[in-house]
């Protein structure tokens, strides 16, 4: 009776073993999943950032290949649509860099506009903006990008 109890505790004890051996190889398996994403995902960083250096290098004094160039690395990156990069300068914000918008706001986005209430927030500290809805955003008088964003694309967030 004793052998027979003992050789029940020896396979459980094999079974519990053999368990927790396999759960620890998927714990390091998803680690290096996790590890090889990050390794990609900065080589990607590296990659992009030395294609902007060089084209800062090949165009001294021409600003707008390297803010093109700026852009198209970060929407390959995010995976994003379309988008703008904006610089704030005497009082008002506009596009040096347009991705994926139709014409008609481009030409609204690359003249100054005054900050509407989401690139206040910007100015103010925040870091993020996430807008769920762009249509129930409240438009103030003379916030020609915004109304040309919100008519003009399906962008809704």
């Amino acid at each position: 009776m004793a052998l027979a109890s003992r050789g029940w505790d020896m396979a459980s004890t094999q079974d519990d073993t053999i368990a927790e051996l396999q759960r620890a190889n998927v714990a390091l398996q998803l680690k290096f999943e996790t590890s090889q994403a990050e390794r990609d995902a900065a080589l990607a960083r590296e990659a992009a950032l030395a294609d902007v250096l060089n084209i800062i290098n090949s165009s001294p004094g021409d600003p707008d290949p390297v803010f093109e160039a700026i852009l198209e690395k970060a929407h390959l990156l995010c995976r994003a649509d379309l988008g703008a990069l904006y610089v704030y300068e005497d009082g008002a914000f506009r596009a040096l860099a347009t991705r994926g918008f139709p014409e008609s706001y481009v030409v609204v986005a690359r003249r100054p506009f005054p900050p509407t209430v989401l690139y206040q927030r910007l100015l103010d500290g925040e870091r993020y903006i996430h807008v769920l809805d762009v249509r129930t955003e409240e438009l103030q008088p003379g916030q020609e990008i915004a109304r040309a964003l919100r008519d003009s694309t399906g962008v809704r967030t």
